[in-house]
């Protein structure tokens, strides 16, 4: 490792990285994404490193649009490791592998995650996705914060600050799933298949779209409600301008009063068939699970 960083990479941090674990997203198994940024004033192009117990299926970095492209790695075998290593013209790069590394046990699982710090890294940050239908959900050490998706799934997120080169990081992943569907296939997603980098960073990309998607239409429902009150308004500026004036003995014209625009009808929200976070079926009239007590989305 020492002539892989010294020699290869020319840099021995970076100034961000945080690793990412999908449960039984898209695939059986787990996918991991490393998302990083190469400090401040790093010389360009810089090669990035990597030991990971799996082929990638996207090394990729982030342009300036926030786009990702792909890039071609190298990559040899070490061992049970393999090696990766890819040139980054942009200060901010992507990698993703599969791993099947869960323990299951009928509706249990575990997974005990490490991870060996190949740079000196100023600021770690580890997350984890929740699966689809899980009844019991467990983190050792807890985490740090926790979110949800755009897809509506859970995000725990564990802040860990400035690790050394070498230095490992561990997280302890237990929990029951009732439903053996995959996310993605709940949920309606793309599901993931054996395919090339070129394809991985189009479907990546694709999620990416549908999230703007979702985000530009509830704006364009915004803008067009607050262009409703905008013509409102002008109706009442306008009339009043068109207002003859008064004159001695002259009766006041009689006001009118400004055609009222209404607002269009908020969208219909729908109430979810199934609960987001174990997959039980809702009855009509719920408004909260009846298995894990989650509130029904849309009520």
């Amino acid at each position: 490792m020492e002539s892989l960083h010294g020699a290869q990479s020319g840099f021995e941090r970076l100034a961000s990285l945080t690793i990412s674990i999908w449960l039984e997203y898209d695939r059986p198994g787990v996918l991991f994404i490393y998302r990083g940024v190469l400090p401040r004033n790093t010389p360009l192009p810089a090669r990035l490193v990597f030991r990971l117990p799996r082929q990638p299926t996207l090394t990729a970095v982030v342009d300036e649009g926030g786009q990702l492209r792909s890039v071609e790695p190298q990559v040899s075998q070490d061992g049970s490791t393999c090696i990766v290593a890819y040139d980054t013209s942009s200060a901010e790069f992507q990698l993703e592998y599969y791993d099947d590394s869960l323990q299951r046990r009928d509706a249990e699982r575990e997974l005990y995650y490490a991870y060996r710090s190949e740079y000196a890294v100023e600021q770690l940050a580890l997350e984890v996705k929740e699966p689809f239908g899980v009844t019991r959900f467990d983190l050792d050490p807890p985490p740090d914060m926790d979110s949800q998706s755009p897809d509506g799934l859970l995000l725990h997120r564990r802040l860990i600050g400035p690790v050394a080169r070498g230095e490992e990081v561990y997280w302890r992943i237990s929990y029951s799933k009732s439903d053996p569907r995959l996310a993605a296939e709940a949920l309606g997603l793309p599901t993931a298949a054996p395919v090339s980098v070129e394809t991985r960073t189009a479907g990546v990309a694709a999620r990416a779209a549908n999230e703007r998607a979702t985000w530009a239409a509830m704006a364009l429902v915004g803008l067009i409600a607050m262009g409703g009150l905008g013509l409102v308004a002008r109706a009442n500026t306008v009339s009043s301008l068109k207002k003859p004036a008064s004159r001695r003995r002259t009766p006041a014209a009689k006001p009118t009063r400004a055609k009222v625009v209404s607002e269009p009808p908020a969208p219909e929200v729908r109430q979810a068939r199934f609960c987001h976070r174990c997959g039980t079926t809702m009855r009509k009239g719920d408004s909260y699970c009846r298995r894990c007590g989650t509130r029904r989305r849309g009520t």
